[in-house]
């Protein structure tokens, strides 16, 4: 089965989102957790990602004022 991994630096990237912010995600919001891929290498599940984001509350139209 060929899953797609994200590494940390991609998943950062993609969410556009600090480590900080990754961290308190993975311990406060159910955030999935990182994989362990070798000895210092661990990755998230991109399906896993994708559900957690679909799960999210949808923005209101003044949220994306705040900028």
């Amino acid at each position: 089965m060929n899953q797609l991994i994200y590494r940390k630096k991609t998943l950062l990237k993609l969410l556009q989102i600090s480590e900080t912010t990754l961290r308190r995600w993975m311990k406060d919001d159910d955030f999935p957790l990182a994989r362990q891929l070798g000895a210092r290498a661990v990755g998230w599940v991109a399906t896993e990602v994708q559900t957690w984001l679909d799960t999210r509350p949808k923005a209101t139209a003044n949220a994306c004022d705040e900028d």
